[in-house]
């Protein structure tokens, strides 16, 4: 509107200029040279048509005809006629133009654009001639002119150059008014300037000599010889500007293209699509607007004013013209009128100043885009169809260009959301805080949905929904939150899966409390998505997204936030399961730890009063109870009579004015069931003791099927109590009725203390014992005499306490080092010791020197556990004397008979050797020896035997090792034994491989035992029947070696005895009398060799006798 009134404005200062020099030089028409008044102002008119445009304006041919007008009509001091015709031949020439232009436009606004137009026009051309003049005649230039020399070049150069300066001037004064800087004006356009203006010059010139020197019709022929050079000359440079125009236009729409191809990003785009549109166009008012067809709203990316970007904000698609091209999906000229010819179509006409208004669809296959919009803001620059064109044009490959960019930016960030996504759900798995989790939903629902703020509620007890975590807010709104509209608009979310999205709080109404919540938060947007268990659908919370502006999601975005939600969901549940799980586990630690240490404090216990208490105590810690009570029993299990023993959590008086077995205690007495209430004020019949109690657990103590007594816990809370606190309680309470009976056991015991003090003082053995604290509980008398320790500075005092008195010397004469004393208490004090009886000796040298064997004896109660260690100490010294006395002698015979027993086998040796077998008495004299040889080989073994016995037994024997092989020795010992197994009738049998190992052994001894072991098989094999020699190698460390037989078989309490020396079965006679000395020589000789001899059944009848032999040296 300025640019209007500002062009108006010059158009009336130029109209007035003009009738001022009109008014200055009046006219002398000559009726004579009508004719040539004609020919010159046609010439004008015809030539003011031709016009030539350019970025800025345009220019036209008159000019050629005004030069022309004024040599030739022109006279000394009077240019009145030339200007007047010149004047009159503009207007009328470009009233025609005007006309021809817009005759079926007879508007206001067409009236007000024609008259800026031909005042204009009609001013270059007056104004220009009429300021030439005066530098002309200045220079001394004389009109008509009838020759051209050299004195006539300076005034006709002065006439151009004015002229044409005055003309470029106003030309350039109309642009700037019409908002084109002067500079670029001539910068841009000097070649079409310089060519329109200054070609038409010298056919002036020539046309004014020609007339003066010739008729005027050579002035005619040369004049319309002119006119058609300017025709085609304007023609040439018309179709020239277009083939550089259409030029312009490719090069631009090409690099337009090859741009838009390789941009993905929508802004940037857009910012190059208006400047080449702005470039191709010429106009700055430049509008893109993209529809969303699932909001039915339009958003204004770019919107240039004036080259300057102005923000809109999105709008509903409604009834503009905008709005009318989209649906249409058609182009739209409006050249002018704009107003009314929008109101004409029913549409609302722009708010803005709008001379021409061009519209384009942006088309994508089977919808539309948006639209593109150029708006005039000059009345000189009108919209056509070739417009339309060419901006339909950059239309068609914007669209491909924008549909591809939104393309990309949806996968972009579909992308990226997904990214999010991955991130959130990784982000949720790795942690099972309940309070971490939350916090990651919300930091991570602000990523995915692109919000700035977020908030998580969080059903908690009696369904109440509260604020769990929130981001993106002030510490105000934890103090206020805002809660979720699903809950405030009432409605049954029970039965809702899909969001809640609001675009705009604006379509909320105005007294929503929500919306005047978020609005102080300055949050314009929302979105709320229901977080449900995965597997039961149960409602967990709302988790809210909060946006700064109005925002739109698309169901992309939605299923998205959906699934992320679905995550959230699911790690909060697993958050919560882990929570119940580790609170549950580390209650339950906890109380296996107070059953631990209440199971050391219960054996410890001997009151029963503080046993009562500690179990109420423990039990309370236990369960995190408020209250509790402890009834019990009398010995006849007579419930009226049970008494209250302990009590804490309860006011004074409470149990004065009540009895409790009129409450539900007494239940359990008569049934012995556990009982559970979750909320007493649903019982029936509950008496109530305590007003802040809730829930309430009863546990029967019981011995066998009889109830002794009820223990009550009670809780502020409801349902407080779980199945592991069950467990726990019951466990407790089996522990008091344990500890319970070994109180009463050990008053008992205390009772009879004194009758059985009077039995040990009897005894000759010395009695020492100790209970499960460490205490010296018993000692008698001999304990004195035996091992002179003061029974009276014993009593009562701990092992550790008496262990301390350097005077006692407590552990040496219990035959004990300090360590191993006390190592074997403790163990005793954890409960972990319990032993097979054991038997030592150790020797004492107070008050005199004994031999004293002390025997270690567990102690147990009813149920099997370990209660004290008993010592009995027994002096063996006279029984050593006489062992000691019995292997001196049976050394003494074995060394006296040794001698003549080799000296006899010498003998019979060397009669064998001299007896003859051919004659009967050689025959007798071998039989003889042979049966004397076994006799004294048997009585050698049986010496040699009871000498390596009493050497192995004292541990000096020395064994001669080296590699044997069994089967070998297997051989010597059957051939050896083969004629008294024929006697005997029996089969011997060596199954035993050459291949096995041969470990490094004392040959000779183990030759012995294997003999041993054959002997004593055929010994005991009936006739007929078989002893089989076998081995075999196990895993490679041990020679397994067998020497099986077909016999009656061994008891099952004689495989042990029978390798002690003298033993022999009972009521079991072999075919030939043993000496029991046979199996204990073996048993010796094996373990000296680091093996194990046993016996087995034999699976086809008989035994097995087995022994081992390590084969790690051989091996290795």
């Amino acid at each position: 509107m300025r640019n209007t009134m500002r062009i108006t404005s010059l158009s009336w200062l130029l109209s007035l200029l003009v009738l001022v020099c009109l008014l200055m030089s009046p006219p002398d028409f000559e009726l004579d040279d009508l004719h040539m008044y004609i020919l010159l102002g046609g010439v004008i008119a015809w030539l003011a048509n031709y016009r030539l445009a350019f970025s800025g304006g345009e220019v036209d041919a008159a000019h050629f005809g005004t030069l022309l007008a004024y040599l030739v009509l022109g006279r000394e001091n009077d240019i009145g006629t030339a200007l007047w015709i010149i004047t009159i031949g503009v207007l009328g020439g470009t009233m025609i133009r005007e006309w021809v232009d817009f005759r079926h436009k007879d508007v206001p606004q067409f009236k007000l654009r024609s008259f800026n137009t031909i005042i204009t026009s009609a001013a270059q051309h007056t104004l220009s001639i009429f300021v030439a003049d005066f530098v002309y005649h200045a220079l001394e230039g004389s009109l008509p002119i009838y020759g051209f020399g050299i004195h006539d070049f300076l005034p006709m150069s002065g006439l151009i150059a004015v002229f044409f300066a005055v003309y470029l001037a106003l030309l350039i004064l109309d642009a700037r008014d019409r908002g084109y800087r002067p500079r670029f004006l001539v910068a841009d356009n000097w070649p079409i300037l310089t060519g329109a203006l200054l070609l038409p010059v010298p056919f002036a010139v020539l046309g004014a000599v020609l007339y003066g020197n010739t008729s005027g019709w050579a002035l005619a022929t040369m004049v319309g010889g002119s006119v058609l050079l300017v025709h085609m000359g304007y023609m040439l440079l018309q179709t020239r500007q277009a083939y550089e125009r259409q030029v312009v236009e490719l090069s631009a729409l090409t690099l337009a293209s090859r741009t838009m191809r390789t941009n993905l990003n929508v802004e940037s785009l857009l910012d190059m699509l208006y400047l080449q549109v702005a470039k191709l166009m010429g106009v700055h008012n430049f509008t893109v607007a993209l529809y969303d067809a699932d909001t039915q709203e339009l958003r204004f990316p770019l919107h240039i004013r004036g080259q300057r970007a102005i923000p809109l904000g999105r709008r509903p698609l409604s009834n503009h013209l905008i709005d009318h091209v989209i649906r249409t999906e058609a182009p739209l000229v409006i050249e002018e009128n704009v107003e009314e010819r929008a109101l004409e179509m029913g549409l609302v006409p722009p708010s803005e100043t709008a001379y021409s208004w061009l519209g384009i669809p942006l088309l994508a296959p089977e919808r539309a885009l948006g639209c593109m919009v150029l708006v005039s803001d000059r009345p000189d620059r009108l919209f056509t169809t070739e417009d339309s064109r060419l901006l339909n044009t950059i239309a068609a490959q914007a669209s491909v260009a924008i549909d591809n960019a939104q393309l990309y930016e949806r996968t972009r960030l579909q992308a990226t959301q997904l990214q999010a996504l991955t991130a959130a759900v990784g982000e949720l798995s790795r942690t099972l805080n309940p309070n971490s989790v939350m916090d990651a939903i919300t930091r991570n629902a602000i990523r995915i949905a692109n919000a700035q703020a977020a908030a998580l509620y969080v059903y908690g007890d009696h369904q109440a929904l509260t604020l769990a975590a929130a981001i993106g807010f002030d510490s105000a709104f934890f103090k206020r939150p805002v809660m979720p509209l699903l809950i405030q608009n009432h409605e049954n979310i029970d039965q809702r899966f899909k969001p809640l999205v609001v675009r705009d709080t604006a379509h909320l109404h105005q007294d929503n409390p929500v919306r005047r919540a978020l609005e102080a938060y300055h949050k314009l947007a929302f979105v709320e998505v229901i977080l449900r268990n995965p597997e039961t659908y149960e409602l967990i919370g709302i988790l809210g997204m909060y946006f700064d502006n109005p925002t739109y999601l698309d169901d992309d975005r939605l299923e998205v936030l959906q699934t992320f939600a679905k995550q959230g969901a699911l790690a909060m549940t697993n958050a919560q399961v882990f929570l119940h799980i580790d609170t549950a586990l580390n209650r339950r630690v906890a109380q296996l730890s107070v059953l631990a240490e209440t199971g050391h404090e219960l054996a410890s216990t001997k009151r029963l009063e503080d046993l009562f208490i500690l179990i109420l105590d423990r039990a309370l810690i236990g369960t995190n109870s408020n209250a509790g009570t402890l009834i019990i029993a009398d010995e006849r299990y007579n419930m009226g009579l049970a008494k209250l023993v302990a009590h804490q959590g309860y006011e004074n008086g409470v149990f004065e004015r009540l009895r409790l077995m009129q409450t539900v205690r007494s239940q359990l007495f008569r049934t012995g069931n556990i009982l559970f209430i979750d909320n007493v004020r649903d019982y029936p019949g509950y008496i109530q003791l305590r007003k802040q109690t809730v829930s309430q657990i009863n546990i029967p103590l019981l011995r066998g099927r009889k109830v002794i007594g009820v223990l009550t816990l009670e809780h502020n809370a409801e349902k407080a109590y779980s199945n592991d606190d069950e467990a726990f309680l019951s466990q407790l309470a089996n522990e008091a009725s344990i500890a319970m009976d070994n109180i009463h056991l050990l008053n008992s015991l205390s009772e009879g203390k004194d009758r059985l003090q009077v039995i040990l003082d009897s005894m000759r053995e010395a009695i020492l014992l100790v209970d499960d604290d460490g205490v010296i509980a018993l000692a008698n008398p001999q304990v004195k005499t035996l091992l002179d320790l003061d029974v009276k500075r014993l009593a009562g005092r701990t092992i550790f306490d008496a262990m301390t008195d350097p005077a006692l010397q407590v552990a040496s004469k219990l035959g004990f080092t300090q360590e191993a004393l006390q190592d074997q208490v403790r163990e005793l004090q954890r409960g972990l010791w319990q032993r097979a009886t054991e038997r030592e000796e150790f020797q004492v040298f107070e008050p005199q020197m004994r031999f004293i064997q002390r025997t270690t004896v567990s102690v147990l109660d009813s149920s099997g556990r370990v209660i004290g260690m008993l010592f009995v100490f027994a002096d063996v010294t006279e029984e050593r004397e006489l062992r000691q006395m019995q292997e001196q002698f049976s050394s003494m015979i074995v060394h006296d008979l040794r001698g003549p027993l080799t000296a006899v086998n010498a003998s019979m040796k060397l009669l064998r050797d001299l007896a003859q077998p051919e004659d009967s008495l050689g025959k007798v004299v071998l039989q003889t020896t042979e049966v004397s040889n076994r006799a004294i080989r048997k009585l050698l073994n049986l010496v040699n035997s009871l000498l390596d016995i009493s050497k192995m037994e004292s541990g000096v024997i020395a064994l001669d090792k080296e590699p044997s092989h069994m089967f070998h020795i297997a051989e010597s010992v059957i051939k050896e034994m083969q004629p008294l197994a024929d006697e005997m009738e029996v089969q011997l049998k060596n199954t035993i491989s050459g291949k096995l190992p041969a470990p490094e052994i004392d040959g000779d001894k183990i030759e012995r035992v294997m003999y041993n072991l054959v002997d004593n098989a055929i010994k005991f094999t009936p006739s007929n029947g078989m002893v089989t020699i076998a081995a075999q190698v196990l895993d490679t460390h041990f020679l397994r070696v067998e020497v099986q037989d077909t016999g009656p078989g061994v008891p099952e309490e004689y495989k042990t005895r029978l390798f002690d020396r003298y033993q022999m079965m009972e009521g079991r006679r072999g075919r030939r009398r043993g000496t029991g000395l046979g199996l204990t020589f073996c048993k010796l000789t094996v373990e000296a060799h680091g093996g194990q001899i046993w016996i087995e059944d034999n699976p086809g009848g008989g035994s097995v006798f087995v022994f081992t032999l390590p084969l790690e040296t051989v091996l290795s």
